[in-house]
């Protein structure tokens, strides 16, 4: 699979059903991504509600990031086979039963099982969203369409909480399920009504079962030891255990792909140097998140003393930069090479978390403003051009499986990045209470220290974009003399 040279896309369409399949592709994107703000700040009220403790709770998002992950590749697969709008409504309508079952929930095994429900809707609508946008726009407006729905991921990122917060104050924890459903169900009417039914050419093709059990399985180990690492410690036995079976997993998957007619993962795909390095520039981009993800809160309430309204406020600033600027990239990529949009994004996120880094306990408030608003910055500049540059790479026909590893390594890297700067965080608390003046001073220089070691990621990120730059600038030099 050729990546690194844009197939061309040929579709003579009115300009209206490309602004509506965008309008259907975002009301997606924008009822998946409202998830994890809103439910977050909604595990003390289910905690309560349930009787249970938040240990317990949590397992209500990780259930749904696992199988939404761990199916990505799966449906992303199913969409390039049988076609994108059949799957995509199926995806819609269960995201929405999903939500409606949790809003019912009397209990906690029925709310993990409609939030596994949840998260299979969602590995559909995340996985093959991106390919129906890819199919529809023509390159010369690629990048904006991919860029607009960037913007609004950021919307969905900084809105959750506020509106997780608002049901929670006027109504009980079952608002937060409720609330959607109208969003959900109406977004799925309207892609019934827009999106066209493109059938695949060719004939009926296997399905890889074996290859999407492995995968999933391979994918469901390493998440959730990775999730659980930050939690439990790396050298407890159930995260040793799940590493076990990774890595035991991980060669099975291989075989079994290696045989298959038409595979889940397209393993001729990972071995394209230019996919390789845009992939590792990915991953490690997310690890970077970390120090906002993981411990931002921390500090602006523990260590700064905000209110959750402030502390919200400040960290909206990543966001909604994010919403302003990210369809203004997304244009950018459509005049500039993706790669290189990529590698400015990367640098302004180094730039935040060097800010971050230099915190000091007297520190103002605008300072830490700054620093977020520029992780937003090269957020904007970095997902419109990395999609930009990986689905314009992909054939028509694995536009799904594009779509999908992207899903995927932004999965694998903020899961990552949440245990390293969790990891950093604690070690260096730990270290730092006995010499610090104060509990909130101990609780500034163990932010700043993860903000650094998110940095090094960061750096990592911009070092990965150069070798992608170097690897297609190979493939195109004309052979010496």
């Amino acid at each position: 699979m050729p990546f690194g040279r844009a197939q061309p896309v040929s579709l003579p369409l009115r300009l209206s059903y490309k602004w509506l399949a965008l309008t259907v592709v975002a009301l997606a994107t924008l009822t998946t991504t409202l998830d994890g703000g809103v439910l977050a700040i909604a595990f003390p009220a289910l905690a309560r509600a349930f009787h249970t403790d938040v240990s317990l709770v949590i397992w209500v998002s990780i259930l749904y990031w696992l199988v939404s992950t761990g199916l990505a590749f799966t449906l992303g697969w199913v969409g390039d086979v049988l076609g994108r709008k059949r799957i995509y409504l199926v995806g819609f309508w269960t995201f929405a039963v999903g939500l409606g079952l949790a809003a019912l929930a009397q209990n906690i095994p029925w709310l993990f099982l409609a939030r596994v429900l949840q998260g299979m809707g969602a590995s559909v609508l995340v996985a093959n969203g991106q390919a129906i946008l890819t199919a529809t726009f023509p390159p010369n407006e690629r990048g904006r369409a991919l860029g607009i729905n960037s913007g609004v991921v950021g919307l969905g990122l900084g809105f959750g909480p506020i509106l997780g917060g608002f049901l929670l104050t006027v109504d009980n924890w079952r608002a937060i399920f409720w609330a959607r459903l109208p969003l959900a169900v109406l977004s799925a009417m309207l892609a019934g009504l827009v999106l066209r039914d493109e059938r695949p050419t060719g004939g009926r093709v296997p399905v890889d079962y074996g290859g999407a059990v492995c995968l999933f399985a391979v994918l469901g180990a390493f998440l959730l030891a990775v999730n659980r690492a930050g939690a439990w410690g790396v050298g407890h036995p159930v995260v040793l255990g799940l590493v076990g079976a990774t890595l035991a997993l991980l060669p099975l998957l291989v075989w079994v792909e290696r045989r298959a007619v038409r595979p889940v993962v397209d393993l001729a795909m990972l071995r394209e140097p230019a996919f390789g390095w845009a992939m590792l520039a990915l991953i490690v981009h997310y690890l970077s998140w970390g120090a906002y993800n993981a411990v931002g809160a921390f500090y602006l309430l523990d260590g700064r003393g905000l209110s959750q309204e402030a502390a919200g406020a400040v960290l909206s600033a990543l966001p909604l930069v994010r919403v302003v600027v990210a369809p203004l990239a997304g244009m950018l990529c459509e005049k500039v090479l993706p790669r290189y949009v990529m590698g400015v994004g990367n640098l302004w996120i180094l730039a935040g978390l060097v800010v971050l880094g230099a915190l000091k306990g007297d520190s103002p408030l605008w300072f830490v403003v700054l620093g977020f608003a520029l992780m937003g910055l090269g957020s904007a500049f970095y997902e419109p051009s990395y999609s930009t540059h990986i689905m314009s790479s992909a054939r028509r026909d694995r536009l799904g499986t594009a779509g999908a590893s992207i899903s995927t390594g932004r999965q694998i890297g903020l899961s990552g990045g949440l245990a390293l700067a969790g990891a950093v965080y604690t070690a260096r608390l730990a270290g730092h209470r006995p010499v610090a003046p104060s509990e909130a001073t101990a609780i500034t220089w163990a932010f700043r220290d993860a903000s650094l070691a998110c940095a090094v990621t960061a750096f990592t990120s911009v070092l990965a974009v150069g070798m992608l730059v170097r690897s297609l600038a190979n493939r195109r030099s004309p052979p010496s003399a």
